[in-house]
């Protein structure tokens, strides 16, 4: 593999990593000079403080833990780069995970990526999230009547 390919596989799944952990601050910085569009909702963020927030208002995080209590699997990942951008593909699976409960799967599709390397460091330029299935959100996500309340 080369070293293109195993850092742009680092940014990757330091995305979900992140989003797993509940650090929307460092999502925020690792798509600092990003979009990011998630496109069940049609609505794209533009660099990390917007997308950091998005995350804040909109995902519940659970004071037990500190977390979404949710576990991102990512696969099938495929780079392709050409001088200082390149692109990538990849399959996610995200499940959310209670003591008091199966885990349930809450969400199944795809990332389209878009990265830039700047001085030699290759960040992201653009994610899309296109979800393909759904499972109960109702733990997951806040109603968005609360989104608003949050902003």
């Amino acid at each position: 593999m080369t070293s293109d390919f195993c850092a742009i596989e680092r940014l990757v799944y330091q995305y979900a990593a992140y989003l797993d952990a509940g650090d929307f601050d460092a999502l925020g910085q690792l798509l600092d000079s990003a979009s990011l569009t998630y496109l069940p909702l049609g609505k794209t963020m533009q660099g990390g403080v917007a997308i950091a927030s998005h995350y804040d208002r909109t995902v519940i995080v659970y004071p037990d833990t500190g977390t979404p209590c949710t576990s991102h699997q990512v696969s099938n990942l495929m780079v392709d780069v050409d001088g200082n951008k390149a692109t990538s593909s990849a399959l996610f699976t995200a499940w959310q995970c209670f003591s008091d409960a199966p885990s349930i799967m809450l969400a199944m599709g795809r990332y389209s990526d878009r990265f830039t390397r700047v001085e030699g460091v290759w960040q992201f330029s653009e994610r899309l999230v296109l979800p393909q299935y759904f499972g109960d959100l109702s733990r997951h996500l806040r109603p968005q009547d609360e989104w608003q309340k949050k902003a």
